[in-house]
């Protein structure tokens, strides 16, 4: 299954998408693997994903991210990820934390098991992490206080210590991981999913918008077997969440 993204003007947009009409694309029985599809040519601006709840949920608490991906003409790339104590928080856009990832892409031909995509990689080459909120809480209910709230400071401080960071929120600058940090150990949250590796990913893209299936580090199953979870997300959330012991 697709995840579809877009972020263009309504002028942009064909008259059947924006009526909700349900129309395949002119290019969905190409296999794209024999013939040319110009996805990369419209793989180009920013792509907004709606929030999704991401990882396993710990003490009742689920997180859930949103995030925004940016593909440029020369094959850059950049994605700024918002994470969230709920959806509620989520949908406001009132993230605890910012994590950006920068790096390039390249187009690497077109699937033999999905009609209609097309195989690209990324190499992510530098990361940064800035926090928003030392001591994030749960959306209140109605009128209540919060029910909830955390230590991100400490949080952060033991998943990435990265020689001794201040990550109190006060710090405007975000802390470069690929720089800052001596070794992997000091920031495993981040090196261990992402620095140095490539991920691979299944896609389509028009002037309408572009659906993508979960990146992985595995390349036999980003373009083989394609899912629509990306397992780096997962992981990542995961890793978080262990570090928690009680709410603070």
């Amino acid at each position: 299954m697709l995840r579809c993204w877009h972020d263009r003007p309504l002028r942009h947009f064909p008259l059947w998408l924006l009526l909700g009409i349900q129309v395949p694309f002119v290019l969905s029985e190409i296999n794209c693997s024999t013939s040319r599809c110009p996805h990369s040519d419209f793989l180009c601006g920013e792509f907004r994903e709606p929030c999704k709840a991401v990882g396993p949920s710990s003490f009742g608490v689920q997180l859930w991210q949103r995030a925004v991906a940016f593909f440029a003409p020369n094959r850059s790339y950049r994605r700024i990820e918002y994470s969230h104590f709920d959806e509620a928080a989520c949908e406001a856009g009132n993230a605890w934390i910012e994590i950006v990832h920068e790096g390039v892409w390249q187009q690497n031909g077109g699937s033999s098991a999905v009609l209609s995509a097309s195989l690209a990689s990324l190499m992510v080459t530098g990361s940064s992490i800035r926090l928003l909120q030392e001591r994030p809480c749960l959306t209140p209910v109605n009128i209540l206080p919060p029910a909830q709230c955390f230590d991100a400071v400490g949080t952060l401080e033991a998943a990435c210590p990265c020689n001794g960071t201040n990550w109190t929120s006060t710090d405007e600058s975000a802390a470069n991981i690929s720089m800052d940090c001596a070794s992997t150990e000091d920031c495993p949250i981040i090196n261990e999913a992402y620095l140095g590796k490539t991920q691979y990913f299944t896609y389509n893209s028009s002037e309408a918008q572009a659906c993508f299936y979960g990146a992985n580090t595995n390349q036999a199953l980003a373009w083989f077997n394609p899912q629509e979870t990306a397992g780096h997300d997962l992981r990542r959330s995961a890793l978080l969440f262990e570090l928690y012991t009680e709410p603070a």
